[in-house]
């Protein structure tokens, strides 16, 4: 059973479908996932061993050899992925991308992104903020003031008898 590629949905993907090509436009002989899985076989490589080299999941590289462009990722990756594997196989890489990027049109389809709108935030009003300010403001001053005013007077310190100067005496 082939090991299916995870992100199966066409609309995701920017390369043409195979179907979309003009009529007049004639398909190579030998697509390029051809021509790499040709100079695979003559090497004498398997699938899983370029796989586990490369870095790339087999899945991928399996779709890559069959022409399923569409179950590959973005085309940058795509290409990426043609040059590593030619370089690997001793193929000259610049052609082989090239070739992959004429083969299935090398135009994507402009990807609609779609950035969050942040909401308005949630704050307190400016003038909420004042008036609570002077709120806290008044309520600490009156509680300042009325404590103030309910302590008792601090009591005279008792001198002594001999220590209290008279007054001076008239004359």
């Amino acid at each position: 059973m082939p090991i299916q590629s995870a992100r199966d949905d066409s609309d995701a993907f920017a390369w043409p479908e195979a179907e979309e090509r003009p009529a007049g436009e004639a398909r190579p002989a030998a697509h390029v996932g051809a021509r790499l899985r040709a100079a695979r076989e003559r090497a004498g490589w398997a699938l899983a061993d370029v796989a586990a080299t490369l870095r790339i999941r087999e899945a991928l590289l399996h779709d890559l050899e069959a022409g399923r462009v569409e179950r590959l990722p973005a085309p940058a990756y795509a290409v990426g992925f043609v040059r590593s594997y030619a370089a690997l196989l001793g193929l000259d890489p610049d052609e082989m991308a090239r070739s992959f990027r004429a083969e299935y049109g090398g135009e994507h389809r402009r990807v609609e992104l779609q950035f969050p709108v942040s909401l308005s935030e949630r704050t307190v009003p400016r003038g909420g903020m004042v008036l609570l300010g002077l709120l806290i403001a008044l309520g600490a001053y009156g509680g300042w003031y009325f404590f103030a005013e309910r302590r008792p007077a601090p009591l005279p310190e008792s001198v002594p008898a001999d220590e209290v100067i008279a007054p001076p005496k008239s004359a």
